[in-house]
């Protein structure tokens, strides 16, 4: 029987050594990044160049790439999306700082991973490839993952033009918003002209306070010029009546355009756009409009190189120039040329000439395009800090509701909130679908988008992303019932600049790498890692006691601190069952026993539940041979 029971302890033995370290990896790469810009980074999504197909062709991964995991020098995992040429994962990243963390194999697979598009990447949906998508006034979109609150230009989560969008409206804000749209074209006012100085003196020509006013006439001059014995210098201004465009539209671009006339600009100049709003220009122009003191910034420039004499000029306004648009009253810019506004003395010819609004028609006016877009209808949630939270928009009953959730399912901020879409809905068209716009988030799990009742499109990664496509698992092309296939497009980021990555080869667990002190920022713990029985501080324990000298130990020896931990925990469980053995030899108290122990360690978060599955089967198994008849 003694024998029998050491047979069956060396079984347990080695089933303990193969269970227990499932998510001891086989390989791992150590991967360095390194940020030289002085910028720090808040989960900031890095993207690493690696071919994972040749890896899981090789069967150093699954096909899946599932089995992999990133994590940190303390074993802590992080979020972490593979592509077939590529890598990405998520970290803070501190001003001047280098960080070490190995990308890992031969983990227990996990059920899923995050979508991660890297710095300033984001993801389109085509709509045109089905029209299941167009929401109407019935529809929900639920989705998961880091939201980063603070407020920014276009943070949008989701965006559809002129049809719907759901965004970081201010700081700590979300909102989901039916919109609408549009692009008017603006024609300058009888106003517009130039100011011109004129002196045998460059210096006092360009700080005059006062000048001739040139309005009226069907052209008006843009530069300056030197003609035996004087200089000249011209500055024009056009005025644009923008009252029309709605007070809460956004202002997506805006293009003043310029007839040209003629080209005298034998030395090339840009014609930039500037601001003296809100009194300068005054309107009508007076003499002292030509001041230049009244007038600063860079709205927008354009080069005469090229200038063109029989159509229009376009000058695209950047964010600055938008900001200047009065969305109550008159648009007035001065347009100056950029040899004038650094002070540069001319010696010839550097200016151009355009038509003005005195033209008949508007055919050769100059012309402003706002393209803008506005909320017809919004719910607004309040009080959401940056972090993991769940978003769900829901539509019906000529109802929309904003609810915004944390990772247990409670409301956040002031959520949820609600607006009467009573006889709205959101506009069908063929614009696309766009996702996380601005790096409002650094990683999600999943998007869901439902309309009718019917779930259309659900995107969340449960293999190794393939080129850009992000697949939708509802569609019938992926193996699913239901709708049509609804594939979305990843376009990739870059890592932003100073930020530098490295990775090393692919080295087996078993040959120690050498140690090093670890710079590592605070991380929070992945949630939901998709690993059955093992929760987000399994094997790492940073809270216990022990866990400096785990740490040390992992360092020295180069195995991780999952693996210390695993190792610690096995050797008590069979030298408990081996102490209880030496003064109880009975099987089942022994059993019970390891069982117990295990039990403790799994409630420490050492051991995934299911280890002690092990011990009730073998206690199963030594009840059934004690009741077997002996022969």
């Amino acid at each position: 029987m003694r024998k029998l029971f050491y047979g069956l302890m060396l079984a347990g033995m080695l089933i303990m050594v193969i269970a227990s370290p499932v998510l001891a990896a086989v390989y791992y790469a150590s991967v360095q990044v390194q940020e030289s810009d002085g910028s720090s980074y808040t989960r900031l999504p890095i993207m690493v160049s690696l071919d994972n197909e040749y890896l899981a062709d090789n069967n150093y991964i699954l096909a899946t790439g599932l089995d992999t995991r990133v994590i940190t020098g303390s074993s802590v995992e992080l979020p972490h999306l593979v592509v077939d040429d590529r890598l990405l994962f998520v970290s803070n990243i501190n001003a001047n700082n280098t960080y070490n963390f190995k990308y890992t194999t031969g983990n227990t697979p996990l059920t899923d991973m995050p979508i991660i598009v890297g710095y300033d990447g984001y993801i389109t949906i085509p709509s045109e490839i089905s029209d299941d998508m167009q929401l109407g006034d019935d529809f929900e979109i639920e989705f998961d993952g880091y939201v980063d609150t603070s407020v920014g230009s276009n943070k949008n989560l989701v965006y559809k033009w002129e049809a719907f969008r759901l965004y970081i409206s201010d700081t700590s804000e979300i909102t989901a918003a039916i919109t609408d749209g549009d692009s008017p074209t603006l024609y300058s006012s009888d106003s517009d002209g130039h100011i011109t100085a004129t002196s045998t003196v460059y210096n006092t020509a360009w700080a005059a306070a006062s000048g001739t006013i040139a309005a009226g006439n069907d052209t008006f001059d843009i530069g300056q010029n030197f003609a035996t014995p004087n200089y000249n210098i011209w500055r024009g201004f056009v005025f644009f009546d923008t009252s029309s465009i709605p007070d809460n539209a956004t202002i997506i671009s805006a293009t003043l355009s310029l007839y040209g006339v003629t080209d005298n600009s034998v030395t090339d100049f840009l014609i930039t756009v500037q601001n003296g709003q809100a009194t300068y220009p005054t309107d009508p122009l007076a003499v002292t409009d030509y001041n230049k003191s009244y007038y600063s910034g860079d709205g927008g420039s354009l080069t005469t190189e090229g200038f063109n004499t029989v159509g229009y000029n376009n000058i695209t306004l950047n964010s600055t120039g938008i900001g200047w648009i009065n969305l109550t009253g008159t648009t007035k810019l001065c347009l100056r040329s950029s040899r004038d506004i650094a002070g540069t003395t001319p010696t010839g010819n550097e200016y151009v000439i355009v038509n003005d609004a005195h033209n008949t028609g508007t055919t050769k006016d100059p012309k402003l395009v706002v393209v803008y877009e506005y909320d017809t209808k919004s719910a607004t949630v309040t009080s959401i800090s940056s972090g993991i939270i769940k978003p769900i928009i829901t539509a019906g009953a000529n109802l929309m509701t904003l609810s915004v959730y944390d990772t247990e399912d409670n409301h956040l901020g002031d959520s949820p909130q609600s607006v009467d879409i009573t006889g709205v809905s959101v506009p069908d068209n063929a614009n696309d679908i766009i996702i996380n716009q601005n790096n409002v988030m650094p990683y999600f799990d999943y998007l869901k988008w439902t309309v009718s009742d019917t779930l259309i499109a659900w995107y969340q990664p449960i293999s190794m992303i393939v080129g850009t496509t992000l697949d939708d698992r509802e569609g019938t092309d992926a193996g699913e019932t239901g709708t049509a296939e609804e594939d979305a497009t990843i376009v990739w980021g870059a890592n932003p600049a100073g930020v530098d990555v490295d990775i090393g080869s692919l080295t087996a667990y078993s040959q120690p790498a050498p140690s090093g002190t670890i710079d590592e920022p605070g991380q929070d713990i992945v949630e939901e890692s998709g690993q059955p029985g093992w929760t987000d501080e399994t094997g790492t324990l940073t809270t216990n006691p022990f866990y400096p000298a785990v740490k040390m130990a992992a360092d020295e020896s180069g195995f991780d601190v999952t693996q210390i931990w695993l190792m610690i925990a096995t050797f008590f469980v069979i030298g408990g069952m081996l102490a209880v053995f030496g003064f109880v030899p009975h099987q089942l108290i022994t059993v019970c026993v390891g069982g117990g122990i295990t039990g403790l360690f799994i409630s420490m978060g050492i051991y995934p539940f299911w280890v002690i599955f092990i011990f009730l089967l073998g206690g199963i198994a030594v009840v059934l041979w004690e009741r077997a008849p002996a022969v």
